[in-house]
C-alpha cells in the first residue's frame, strides 16, 4: 500500500495530469480508486520535438496517453514520404490496438513539441488483468469502443469519397 502511494505520488504529482487520465476515454468509467491501483503499471517517459515515439511498421507493444505537447500522426505517401493526416494533444492516446494484438504500427508518431507521455506496455496490461481484471474489462470494453467509432468514422469517410 505504501509502495502504490510513493509510485502514485511519484509518477502523477500534479493534480492536472490526474484529470487528465480521469477524462480520458480509455479509463471511462474508472473511479480515482482504480486509476490509482492502475497507477503502478504506468510510466512517464519524456521526448523532444522531433522524437519519433512509433515507427509505422514495427510491432506494437504499447499504449500512449499524451498529458503534456502534442505529436503528429503520419502515415506512408507516394515516393515514401510521410504525410501528417492527424494531430494529437493532452488527454488524447495512440497505440491501443498494441494492449490487444500485435499488429504492426499503422502509423508513424512524430513529437510536434516537447512531449511527455503516460505509457502503459501491454506485458503489464497482462499482469494488472491478472490481478485487477475488474478494471482491466473495463479498459477493454472501451478500447471495443474507441475501436468502433473510429471504424466508423473510416466507413464514412470512405463513403463520401464514392
Amino acid at each position: 500500500m505504501i509502495k502504490d502511494l510513493f509510485v502514485w505520488k511519484y509518477l502523477f504529482r500534479k493534480e492536472d495530469e490526474i484529470e487528465i487520465l480521469k477524462k480520458n476515454l480509455i479509463f471511462k468509467g474508472l473511479s480515482t480508486r482504480e486509476i490509482k491501483k492502475l497507477s503502478k503499471y504506468l510510466v512517464k517517459r519524456d521526448y523532444k520535438k522531433g522524437d519519433i515515439v512509433i515507427s509505422y511498421g514495427e510491432p506494437g507493444y504499447a499504449l500512449y496517453i499524451i498529458l503534456k505537447g502534442k505529436v503528429g500522426v503520419e502515415i506512408p505517401g507516394e515516393g515514401g514520404n510521410f504525410i501528417e493526416i492527424d494531430e494529437l494533444l493532452p488527454g488524447e492516446f495512440f497505440g491501443e490496438m498494441a494492449l490487444v494484438t500485435e499488429a504492426p504500427r499503422t502509423a508513424t508518431i512524430r513529437c510536434k513539441t516537447d512531449t511527455i507521455l503516460c505509457v502503459l506496455t501491454r506485458s503489464s496490461f497482462e499482469e494488472a488483468m491478472e490481478l485487477n481484471p475488474e478494471i482491466s474489462v473495463k479498459i477493454l470494453y472501451n478500447i471495443a469502443g474507441v475501436i468502433a467509432e473510429r471504424l466508423k468514422k473510416l466507413n464514412e469517410q470512405i463513403q463520401k469519397e464514392k
